[in-house]
């Protein structure tokens, strides 16, 4: 295990304008608040933007007013959203192994679990950093959720299938694995990106091919040929020139092995989950990739596509507003959905990048969105 003292972190000031960026005296994310100064009669957002240069915002997690912010190549970062000019960076050069950072969990005991792009699982104590990879019984060193149910036992979403750790997790004994041959296919596949636990102890696990629900003791999933995300037949045309630049290399193969590329798609897939919430009515709401935003009651699936005025159908991040209402951040903008109607927002309503990866509310009741190149904070939606 990997020990690093914390006063090693460097500090990045976040209040310079846009003319007065400050650059770190490393390798790593020059970071500028941008407020808005006078906003043209267009502009539907009153908001404040936080540029973070060359990376893409993929989480963002509140404790308090610290805004724990994770990055796809520039690593962690921690901003006290109380000041101007506190701001704390965690890469590979003094905390983490991966610059990646897919996942930000506060612990029972308030440590900080981040899950790490081919860097593993690590645990920041508020002084010290623990690393945990394949060695101590991780899955797979990419690790893009993780969660601890009622009885503090925590939950890992990796690429080669999901951990539970039951007691000490120094004790190889406690790491177990779940994938597909262990579940006797129960799992709807390895690849796990997303984790959510109700309040009756169900978990939730969102996957490249589908949604698994598991209760203690069965398994069972579901994918498109049972509801989940739109048909992709309508979806081929308007999803062709976004899939596009959005594809990652995995994507090609999994689109062979999901059925969609002898459909002819290999810009999209509908069985994919990027993000799960639940509402206080056990209601889930599932963000797919190129599939649309789909309510799912425990019995049925509707969905929703630009067709019916979502932003973008490749749904990233899913937050509940504090009135019950869902946001989703798309690959065109943010949209707000009231049970009845979309409304939407992109780049030219004032948000730093259409392209929304994150997002969370913060103690105010204020949406903070995290995308390509940096963070909005969206202090008055004008309707």
């Amino acid at each position: 295990m990997l020990a690093i003292i914390a006063s090693f972190f460097l500090t990045i000031p976040l209040a310079c304008s846009d003319s007065q960026k400050t650059k770190t005296g490393k390798e790593g994310p020059a970071v500028a608040a941008q407020p808005l100064q006078q906003q043209p009669a267009q502009k539907r957002l009153k908001a404040t933007t936080y540029v973070i240069e060359n990376t893409l915002v993929k989480v963002l997690r509140f404790t308090g007013t610290d805004l724990w912010i994770g990055t796809s190549s520039r690593g962690l970062l921690k901003f006290d959203t109380t000041t101007k000019d506190s701001t704390v960076l965690f890469d590979n050069t003094n905390a983490l192994i991966s610059n990646g950072v897919f996942s930000i969990t506060k612990g029972p005991d308030g440590g900080m679990w981040i899950g790490t792009h081919g860097g593993g699982l690590s645990k920041y104590d508020g002084r010290w950093w623990t690393n945990y990879n394949t060695q101590h019984g991780l899955c797979d060193s990419f690790v893009y959720d993780v969660l601890f149910d009622k009885n503090d036992e925590m939950w890992i979403a990796t690429w080669s299938g999901a951990n539970r750790i039951k007691g000490d997790i120094n004790k190889r004994e406690a790491w177990a694995k779940f994938n597909r041959k262990n579940t006797n296919m129960g799992l709807s596949d390895n690849w796990v990106y997303v984790l959510k636990m109700g309040e009756d102890g169900v978990l939730w696990l969102g996957t490249e091919v589908g949604l698994t629900r598991y209760d203690g003791k069965q398994w069972v999933h579901w994918d498109n040929k049972d509801g989940l995300g739109a048909d992709p037949e309508l979806l081929k045309i308007e999803n062709e020139a976004q899939g596009s630049l959005l594809r990652g290399a995995h994507h090609g193969t999994q689109a062979e092995s999901t059925g969609m590329q002898k459909r002819g798609i290999q810009t999209f897939n509908p069985n994919n989950i990027d993000a799960i919430v639940q509402d206080k009515q056990g209601i889930l709401w599932i963000g797919t990739w190129g599939g649309g935003l789909t309510r799912f009651d425990g019995k049925g699936f509707t969905n929703y596509t630009t067709r019916d005025g979502l932003a973008g159908n490749y749904v990233f991040a899913l937050a509940i507003a504090p009135d019950g209402s869902i946001w989703a951040g798309t690959q065109a903008g943010i949209s707000h959905f009231d049970g009845g109607k979309f409304t939407n927002y992109t780049a030219e309503d004032g948000l730093l990048n259409s392209h929304t990866s994150a997002l969370a509310f913060d103690g105010n009741g204020r949406l903070w969105a995290g995308g390509d190149g940096g963070i909005t904070r969206i202090d008055e939606f004008i309707r």
